[in-house]
């Protein structure tokens, strides 16, 4: 598979050298992308996701024998392959920043201890950049840390704009379901919707959804054994994303996440 990196710049100084001297910067060379882990003499880069993309730090030093700097950098490895599919399990230091295939679309979201957390109540969405298609899949894991706060987590279908979008989630609480909905100009209408049992707090659930098709479309949701689909016209084509929601403030989360567009699925 290829990859990209962007590597941040470095910001490295020293004391003017004294006479006879010579700065020299020790860098570091590519990582063998087949490796889990790759070793240079002085840098070493540990696999984030199964397809290499995340973030990755190293340590850069300057030294002219007598006064030396050092800085650490970010590198973020983007995945080069197919881009009808994406992956992405979260596995990377904690911090606001999603990475370069993310784009928060309402509400704020966080990485927090390898899972996709919410910082606010309500919807807190993010698409997936550049993935865009008809036919769409998705799926994540994603674990409620209260249902008495009411939890709505799942993922998001042939998104327009922030008033414009599928989804299709599990609602937690008072009203347990799975549900598929569409949101037209700001407002959540029902598409289709089946009862289920309150999760396990702290358990992880999986939820799956899809659409194919478009005169009609049919949307798919699946979870535990429980399966529902409908038909729509409103939308041919979008983008994919994840939604954790809540009501009273809780740290809900996603992991896992899985998006693909045309023939590919997501399991």
């Amino acid at each position: 598979m290829a990859i990209r990196a962007t590597i941040q710049t470095a910001r490295l100084s020293l004391p003017s050298p004294s006479r006879g001297t010579s700065g020299r910067a020790r860098g570091f060379g590519p990582c063998v992308a087949s490796a889990s882990t790759c070793v240079h003499p002085t840098h070493t880069y540990t696999q984030v996701n199964p397809d290499l993309t995340g973030y990755y730090a190293a340590t850069l030093t300057v030294s002219d024998g007598q006064a030396s700097d050092i800085d650490s950098v970010k590198i973020s490895v983007s995945s080069g392959g197919d881009p009808s599919n994406f992956t992405d399990n979260f596995n990377r230091p904690d911090g606001t920043s999603l990475g370069l295939k993310w784009l928060e679309r309402a509400g704020d979201l966080e990485i927090r201890a390898g899972k996709l957390n919410n910082v606010l109540r309500g919807d807190n969405i993010a698409t997936v950049v550049n993935l865009t298609g008809a036919d769409q899949s998705a799926s994540g894991d994603f674990t409620s840390a209260d249902n008495n706060t009411g939890p709505r987590v799942g993922v998001v279908l042939r998104y327009q704009d922030t008033k414009n979008y599928y989804l299709i989630y599990r609602s937690v609480g008072g009203s347990s379901q799975l549900r598929i909905t569409k949101v037209v100009n700001g407002i959540e209408l029902p598409l289709k919707s089946a009862n289920i049992p309150n999760p396990v707090v702290g358990t992880p659930f999986h939820i799956v959804g899809s659409v194919v098709g478009t005169t009609p479309a049919t949307l798919t949701a699946s979870m535990a054994g429980v399966q529902i689909s409908v038909t729509d016209t409103t939308w041919t084509s979008g983008e994919v994303g994840v939604l954790v929601g809540t009501g009273p403030f809780a740290r809900h989360s996603a992991d896992n996440f899985c998006a693909a567009v045309g023939a590919g699925t997501c399991p």
